[in-house]
């Protein structure tokens, strides 16, 4: 299975050193590494195995500098479980594994996305990230090698207050079909909105988008599952096939409320020790 960095893009200045052998490299140059203290890395001490840790997370990270804290992804670290946050106002993904122990730290941090990036290059299958937290940084050790990097000071918004706890319509798909349409019916969408429509009954899906600007229109129809009053609802068609794509399953649920609230999706069957959801926020559709 993939770790949990698989997706971060090429590394880039992150403010960030790598140690190993006593060379320190910091955007390609090599100097000599800066003192470090005898012993143990100053701060509180945790470890889990990357083994088994999904990327499914970094593609929801914000790219917009004038929110900090959304520019990261939060690590809540607690005494038996380790979840990982990211979100971009639109989408949110929530990922968490109970395989996970903190000998001394408890708390959130949230980590700069590019120096998961730089993570993801190096570690290897199976393989435990051991961490240590500082005030301001923290230091991650993968095998004989260590990595410093800033955090970033900001308050994380409370992601557990807009994930809907009472969705009651459910949607069970193959996630390749849908995907599959998804790609194909947005191929026609408005350029600028990229909206496309879901219209959900018993035991059928149609997908439809109209450009008026460009007299294009699509519609496909595929077989699902759904449970409820049947329901219209529209997204954004890159930020839904963002969420299909990064559900490594072969059935994907949704469960959904109304036209204008989150819906959350889920793989049909969770990973060992570990929990995927993602919520996606619908648009309003064009009359």
């Amino acid at each position: 299975m993939n770790n949990f960095f698989d997706f971060f893009g090429r590394p880039e200045d992150i403010g960030c050193m790598f140690q190993h052998s006593g060379v320190s490299r910091h955007q390609g140059r090599r100097h000599k590494a800066p003192h470090l203290p005898e012993g143990e890395v100053p701060g509180h001490d945790c470890q889990y195995h990357a083994d088994g840790l999904k990327g499914d997370i970094a593609f929801a990270v914000s790219r917009d500098e004038l929110k900090p804290a959304l520019t990261g992804v939060l690590f809540r670290f607690g005494k038996k479980e380790l979840t990982a946050v990211a979100t971009d106002g639109h989408r949110l993904v929530r990922y968490t594994r109970s395989d996970y122990s903190a000998d001394e730290f408890s708390g959130d941090v949230i980590v700069p996305r590019k120096f998961l990036s730089m993570l993801s290059g190096v570690l290897g299958e199976g393989e435990s990230i051991q961490m240590w937290m500082g005030d301001n940084h923290m230091t991650a050790a993968i095998g004989e090698d260590t990595y410093f990097t800033r955090i970033i000071d900001e308050r994380f918004p409370d992601f557990e207050s807009v994930i809907p706890k009472d969705n009651d319509r459910e949607l069970s798909v193959n996630q390749n079909v849908l995907l599959s349409a998804a790609r194909r019916v947005s191929i026609f969408s408005n350029k600028s909105t990229h909206q496309i429509a879901l219209r959900l009954t018993k035991n059928k899906i149609e997908l439809t988008t109209e450009d008026p600007e460009k007299a294009s229109k699509a519609q496909e129809k595929i077989y699902g599952e759904f449970s409820g009053d049947d329901l219209v609802i529209g997204y954004n068609a890159s930020y839904l096939k963002d969420i299909l794509s990064h559900i490594d399953n072969e059935t994907v649920i949704i469960k959904l409320k109304t036209s204008i609230s989150a819906a959350l999706f889920y793989p049909g069957t969770q990973g060992e020790n570990s929990n995927l959801t993602m919520l996606l926020m619908p648009i309003r559709l064009n009359d």
